[in-house]
């Protein structure tokens, strides 16, 4: 059997149609490197879809309320296997389940009670960890769904084991045609399952994952913004109103999976054996490489005494954006958005007071090392860049992300005092 599912496994990858940049791409170890596609994103498309609008795509390592204390620790124990140590990871680790469905898991009632619903969908979720690679596999997804806490972590690159054990709530990553897909698992070989209006049932009973469970109106816009990723994933959180495909599945085979997939509609796909990269086992541990100059640090530092745009004549727009996506880095708001252009430009009391109407969002989604990690992501290689200018007012930094595999533009206009700015216009 073990023979016939590897002979399937490479049948399937011989004739999937990737490209070499696509294999490369999906098993290789090394940041890949942009070519083929082109696609304009400005920085504050990237910054608020993933910062601000998003909970700023940063979640992740905050403990769940209601979890307990065994669900998260600072360091890995130091007999981990595969060789990973407790200096590669930070902050929470992903609850570690027993064999099969714990009854946690699928629940005959769902609470009617929301706070109650929540703390179950938080007691549940797997919180992937920030780990180094350590030999093992790093995937790049084209498509990620990662739900709840992690939604705005979709595009990271993942380590993944494999042969490790795949069970209810974890993630896997899986060829499917010209992508390599993310998707948490909702059932296993011999499983029953059957989905209505978003509702997944496992063998009967009602499976409570982020993801498995239908929609609920929200008593409150707090609510709302903060718990709504737990019901839809990144690329589709926009919609007003979803989209589902009911499923009457038959029990599992012993080769097969069922995982969520919203391609046209949320509903539950199988998958084989043979499509299976290996279990997502942790997030790739990415740094910013762009930094300052000692003269870059002076100015930025001198900038940020009482933001004025002044000691900043004669800079480089480079310069100008670096600065910029630093502070974005740090998760210093203040300091990012004094950089913009009016109108864009926010009074110092109007920054104040928007930070702190979105820190229960960020509190419970974002943490230091999450924005560093997203910013690495996002912007590593700006130390490169280029600046195109356009006319006498305009121009563009541009350069390719390490670790994206499109073009990153940071539109900049050149205010009356001859500074440039970054922009969102």
């Amino acid at each position: 059997m073990n023979n016939f599912k590897e002979q399937l496994k490479q049948e399937l990858r011989t004739d999937a149609p990737f490209t070499a940049d696509m294999k490369q791409r999906i098993v290789n170890k090394q940041p890949k490197t942009a070519h083929a596609k082109k696609f304009n994103w400005q920085v504050s498309i990237i910054s608020l879809a993933f910062v601000l609008i998003l909970g700023f795509v940063v979640m992740l390592q905050v403990t769940p309320n209601g979890a307990t204390a065994s669900k998260t620790v600072e360091t890995l124990p130091t007999d981990q296997p595969n060789g990973v140590t407790a200096s590669k990871t930070v902050e929470t680790l992903p609850t570690d389940q027993p064999n099969g469905v714990t009854a946690s898991k699928t629940v005959a009632t769902l609470p009617t009670d929301q706070n109650e619903l929540f703390d179950l969908l938080q007691q549940n979720e797997t919180v992937l960890p920030i780990i180094e690679p350590n030999g093992q596999l790093v995937v790049q997804p084209t498509i990620g769904y990662l739900m709840g806490k992690q939604f705005g972590l979709s595009s990271i690159p993942m380590v993944i084991e494999p042969d490790a054990e795949i069970k209810i709530g974890d993630y896997i990553a899986y060829y499917h045609k010209n992508d390599i897909i993310v998707a948490p698992v909702f059932g296993v070989a011999g499983d029953k399952i059957q989905t209505s209006h978003g509702q997944v049932t496992l063998n009967g009973n009602f499976l409570a994952l982020p993801g498995a469970v239908a929609p609920i109106v929200f008593e409150d816009a707090e609510q709302e913004t903060i718990f709504k990723f737990y019901f839809r994933d990144l690329a589709n959180y926009h919609k007003t109103k979803m989209r589902y495909i009911d499923v009457d599945l038959d029990p599992l085979h012993e080769d097969e999976y069922a995982v969520y997939k919203n391609e046209v509609g949320q509903t539950v796909s199988v998958i084989n054996d043979a499509q299976i990269a290996g279990k997502v086992i942790g997030l790739k541990n990415l740094e910013p490489t762009f930094t300052l100059t000692t003269d870059e640090q002076t100015l930025y530092d001198a900038f940020k005494e009482n933001y004025d745009l002044s000691v900043l004549v004669g800079t480089e727009p480079l310069t100008i954006a670096k600065m910029y996506v630093l502070a974005e880095s740090e998760g210093d708001y203040e300091t990012k958005f004094a950089f913009k252009p009016t109108p864009e430009r926010l009074t110092r009391l109007e920054i104040v007071k928007y930070i702190q109407d979105k820190q229960k969002i960020r509190s419970y989604y974002s943490t230091k090392k999450i924005q560093r990690l997203v910013s690495a992501y996002n912007y590593n290689g700006i130390e490169d860049a280029q600046f195109e200018q356009s006319s006498e007012i305009e121009g563009t930094i541009k350069f390719t992300p390490t670790y994206g595999d499109v073009w990153m533009l940071i539109r900049m206009i050149k205010n009356e005092q001859g500074i440039w700015q970054p922009t969102t216009k």
